[in-house]
């Protein structure tokens, strides 16, 4: 908004016009002055003369008289009528008469008066000085003639005091007419200059509000004249450049969004090394923080020193570089993918870099996990199968092989041929889990139900090794959302590797327990235990931590992956603590349930 003052070219439009208007004033004020003055002057000098010319006649008619006593008489009357000084003289400069006071000079000097000269000259003569203490006079002289001879002169003085009053008079009336002409002047200059400068004032407003990027200011002036389409073309513009800068900003929104959700780590470098975007998975992976990251120089903060090298080599070679790197870390190595390209402008100039991190760890980690996988059942195949064909072997070398070790035989490759069978059913489970082929059927199922025919099923194998298999069941409800064959094949695996790995005279134990949104079923054993370094593994596929003492068990090393991808399925969770050398505790939940009246009955 413009204030009523206006802005600085208002003032110094007003200002300048201002100064014209009493420049003009003051001239033409001095002009008609000087020419009323003039005039006044004129008038007053061609009075005089009038009156003196008129007494000069009378005394050239009657030249007695200019020595009678009258004549004394006659101007004193006169000059008391009329207020003038007047004066008669010879042409010696004899004075003969002279209005009172007697104020005139000497007769030796009268001759030497200037209008005294002039009249003997140019028939009449003028001047202004001051007679005595009367003051400044207008003086007119002209001479007497007597038949073309000159034989005096009359001269006629009015004092300027009555002048010099008319001329402030005058003055007053100029200076009073000058002024409300020129108070006219400025208030017509004022809203001449208000028109004209608040529409260049507007102009400017809108301008510095879209500068400083208020980018829906607008002038809004609905003129004619240029003015309007100044004001039109502004706000024109100012409407493009915020459709363009709304685009732009929206455009950078989508950018910086797709950035920030990519998993890739991605750095944008400016042409002095500053960070100009990184976005969460970079700061992650370079071990950066937000605050420290932002406007940093790129070859400083970044942490991995082959990241560095990379973006360095994309500058001095002007062309995208890529290199696969490791970082050491704890448990593996970090492996990433680091992708560096240089950014130029379009004539070339260079603007920075751009460095894309992709995190390979993951990949290669599974890549290793397949490789072991191949080698690992290529092994458990090749075992019971070349166990087979050796029994098979020595049965065909010796046909008379008593029926006793026959039957030993036979049993024994009974026993691999079951664990063999084994093997491939938890593959081809496996297999199915993870390929998602298997569908669950999600029912409400009571924990009781899943945990008492398993019981029944090692029982026996518990027995017979002296181990006391328990149940225990806390109170709340036990129901939940499970697929009944899936969740039972878990429990029974656990339980199987429970009283497989607990020696005997030791104990297993199932517990039940309720939480709020989950339904928790415990197996703890008082086993060999798990050493803290294979905890983290034992759900791995083939994994053992006795391989020896795993086949002779007939384990698979597929039980516990194939527990933990069933309860994953089932939107539940397993995890397991242990001691070594003090048994294990393999804990399983699953979502709960409503509650109903009564739980089923084992």
């Amino acid at each position: 908004m413009t204030n009523l003052g206006g802005g600085r070219f208002f003032r110094r439009l007003f200002l300048s016009y201002a100064l014209l208007v009493v420049a003009a004033s003051s001239t033409i004020g001095w002009l008609v002055l000087g020419h009323l003055r003039d005039l006044s002057l004129r008038e007053f000098t061609k009075s005089l003369e009038g009156t003196a010319r008129v007494l000069a006649a009378t005394a050239s008619a009657n030249p007695a008289h200019l020595w009678s006593r009258q004549l004394r008489q006659q101007i004193d009357e006169v000059s008391r009528d009329t207020g003038l000084h007047l004066t008669y003289a010879l042409s010696d400069g004899r004075i003969l008469a002279e209005s009172s006071p007697h104020s005139g000079p000497a007769t030796s000097r009268l001759l030497a008066l200037p209008e005294i000269q002039d009249a003997r000259t140019h028939r009449y003569g003028v001047a202004r000085r001051a007679l005595g203490d009367a003051g400044d006079h207008l003086l007119v002289a002209v001479p007497i003639l007597l038949e073309y001879e000159l034989i005096g002169y009359v001269r006629a003085g009015l004092p300027l005091s009555p002048l010099a009053g008319r001329a402030e008079s005058l003055r007053n009336r100029v200076a009073l007419g000058a002024s409300l002409a020129g108070s006219l002047a400025l208030l017509l200059g004022f809203v001449f200059a208000r028109n004209v400068t608040r529409p260049l004032e507007a102009v400017a407003d809108t301008c510095r509000a879209l500068g400083a990027g208020r980018l829906d200011a607008r002038v809004g002036l609905s003129r004619n004249d240029e003015f309007g389409v100044v004001a039109r073309t502004v706000d024109d513009m100012a409407a493009d450049l915020q459709r363009r800068i709304d685009e732009e900003t929206r455009e950078r929104r989508r950018l910086t969004a797709l950035l920030a959700a990519m998993t890739d780590g991605v750095v944008a470098v400016t042409a002095r090394g500053t960070i100009a975007f990184i976005n969460e998975v970079a700061l992650r992976v370079l071990a950066l923080d937000s605050a420290a990251a932002r406007e940093a120089r790129f070859a400083e903060v970044a942490k991995p020193a082959a990241v560095v090298e990379v973006y360095r080599e994309a500058l001095d070679s002007g062309s995208p570089v890529q290199r696969e790197i490791r970082v050491a870390g704890h448990p593996h190595h970090t492996v990433l993918s680091v992708f560096a390209a240089p950014l130029y402008d379009s004539d070339g100039t260079p603007r920075g870099a751009l460095v894309v991190l992709h995190d390979l760890t993951e990949l290669r980690r599974l890549e290793e996990i397949r490789r072991k996988f191949s080698a690992n059942v290529s092994h458990e195949l090749k075992t019971p199968l070349a166990a087979i064909a050796s029994l098979l072997d020595a049965m065909l070398d010796d046909t008379d092989m008593v029926p006793e070790v026959r039957n030993r035989f036979l049993g024994r490759m009974r026993d691999q041929t079951d664990r063999l069978q084994s093997l491939v059913q938890d593959l081809l489970a496996l297999s199915r889990l993870e390929s998602e082929r298997a569908v669950l059927a999600l029912t409400r199922v009571h924990a009781g139900t899943l945990v008492a025919p398993c019981m029944r099923m090692f029982a026996p194998l518990a027995e017979q090794k002296n181990i006391a298999l328990e149940t225990e069941v806390g109170p709340g409800s036990l129901w939940m959302h499970v697929d009944e064959k899936s969740a039972r094949l878990v429990v029974s695996n656990l339980l199987q590797n429970a009283v497989h790995y607990t020696p005997p005279a030791g104990r297993v134990t199932i517990a039940l327990s309720s939480r709020p949104d989950a339904v928790c079923i415990e197996v703890r054993d008082t086993g060999i235990g798990i050493a803290p370094e294979h905890v983290d593994r034992i759900f791995e596929r083939f994994y053992r931590v006795d391989s020896a003492r795993s086949r002779q068990v007939g384990g698979t090393g597929l039980g516990l992956a194939i527990v933990k991808h069933l309860t994953v399925a089932m939107g539940g969770q397993v995890s397991v603590e242990s001691e070594l050398g003090l048994g294990s505790t393999f804990r399983v939940q699953f979502r709960a349930a409503p509650s109903v009246e009564e739980a089923p009955r084992n």
